[in-house]
C-alpha cells in the first residue's frame, strides 16, 4: 500500500513539474534549450509565412509627438526595418496592449502581412517606392503616471524586452533593460542608455534630396529615413519639388538630436535613400536602385 501511495504521488506531481520546467526554459538568462519547442515554433512561423504573415525578428522603437497630439500625449512608434518594394505591399504591424496592475503595461506584437500586387506589366506597373511596416501606440504620460505604470513590457512570442519609465515635468524617458527584439532607435543621455522625449519642443528640420530627378518617388523613402531618426511628419508642410526635380520635406525634431548635428555650415548629411530609375540594358528597359544622399538643415534654410 505504501508503494501504491508513492506512485500516485509521483504521477500527480509530474504535470506541475513539467509546467514549471517549461516556464524555466524561457526565463531571462536561462541557458536551457528546448529543441522540440524551437522546432514547433519554427514550423508554425514557416506556415504563417507561406500565407503571407510574418513575425518580425527586429522591431525598432521611437518616441514621437505628432502635431495633432497635445500636452502630455505622445506615441511609441514601432518600425520593422525590413523594406519591401516593387509588386509587394505590407500591412500595419498588429499588436495588443493591456495594463497589468499595479505597475506594468504589456504590448504584445503579433505579425504583419505581405501581399503580392497584381499588375499587367510587372516591369513598369509595379510601385517604385519602398514600404516599411509600422505601428503607432498612442499614449498619455499623465495617464501612465496616474495609473502608477513603472514599466512597459514588449512581447513577441516567447521573447520579452522591458523598458522602465521615468516621468519628467515636461517629458518622458524609457530606459531599456534588454533589447533582444525591441531595440531603441536612438539612445541619449550621458551613458546613451535611454530614450527621452520632451513635450512641445517643436524644432523643425528640413530634409533635402538635391540629386533627385523628375519622376523620382522619394516621399515615402524620406519618411522612412525620418522615422529611423525619430522625426515626426509635419502634415501642414508638404514636400516641395523644384523644377530640377530636387525634393525637400520638413519634419519635427522633438528630441533635438537631429538639430544638434547641424554644424556651422548650416547642414549635415543625414543618410541615404534608394530610388528606382529606368535604364536601357542588354535585355531592354529595366529598373535599377540608385542611392541618393539626404541632407538636413534648419527649417527654411537652403543647401
Amino acid at each position: 500500500m505504501k508503494y501504491v501511495f508513492l506512485l500516485l504521488l509521483i504521477c500527480l506531481t509530474l504535470p506541475a513539474f513539467a509546467q514549471e520546467r517549461e516556464q524555466q526554459i524561457y526565463a531571462p538568462g536561462s541557458s536551457f534549450k528546448n529543441e522540440t519547442g524551437d522546432t514547433i515554433r519554427r514550423l508554425q512561423r514557416e506556415s504563417l509565412e507561406k500565407q503571407g504573415y510574418i513575425k518580425p525578428d527586429i522591431i525598432e522603437l521611437s518616441l514621437v509627438q505628432h502635431s495633432y497630439m497635445e500636452g502630455s500625449q505622445f506615441g511609441i512608434l514601432m518600425t520593422v526595418p525590413d523594406v519591401v518594394s516593387g509588386c509587394w505591399d505590407v500591412s500595419q504591424l498588429q499588436y495588443e496592449t493591456s495594463f497589468i496592475e499595479p505597475y506594468y503595461m504589456d504590448v504584445k506584437v503579433k505579425d504583419y502581412k505581405r501581399t503580392k500586387i497584381d499588375v499587367e506589366n510587372v516591369q513598369f506597373d509595379c510601385p517604385v517606392h519602398n514600404k516599411m511596416t509600422t505601428a503607432l501606440i498612442p499614449l498619455d504620460a499623465r495617464d501612465l503616471q496616474n495609473r502608477g505604470i513603472r514599466q512597459i513590457r514588449f512581447f513577441s512570442g516567447y521573447v520579452a524586452d522591458y523598458y522602465n519609465i521615468r516621468h519628467m515635468e515636461n517629458g518622458i524617458t524609457l530606459i531599456p533593460q534588454s533589447m533582444v527584439i525591441f531595440k531603441a532607435n536612438r539612445l541619449s543621455g550621458e551613458r546613451k542608455d535611454r530614450m527621452t522625449l520632451l513635450f512641445g519642443k517643436n524644432g523643425i528640420v528640413t530634409l533635402h534630396v538635391p540629386m533627385a530627378k523628375k519622376g523620382d518617388h522619394v516621399e515615402q523613402a524620406l519618411q522612412n529615413l525620418a522615422y529611423k531618426n525619430a522625426l515626426s511628419p509635419s502634415p501642414d508642410m508638404p514636400a516641395t519639388v523644384k523644377r530640377d526635380g530636387s525634393v525637400s520635406m520638413s519634419f519635427t525634431d522633438y528630441t533635438g538630436h537631429v538639430l544638434s548635428q547641424i554644424g556651422e555650415d548650416g547642414y549635415t548629411l543625414l543618410g541615404e535613400i534608394m530610388v528606382a530609375r529606368p535604364f536601357d540594358g542588354p535585355q531592354g528597359r529595366a529598373l535599377t536602385n540608385v542611392p541618393l544622399q539626404v541632407y538636413v538643415t534648419e527649417a527654411g534654410k537652403q543647401l
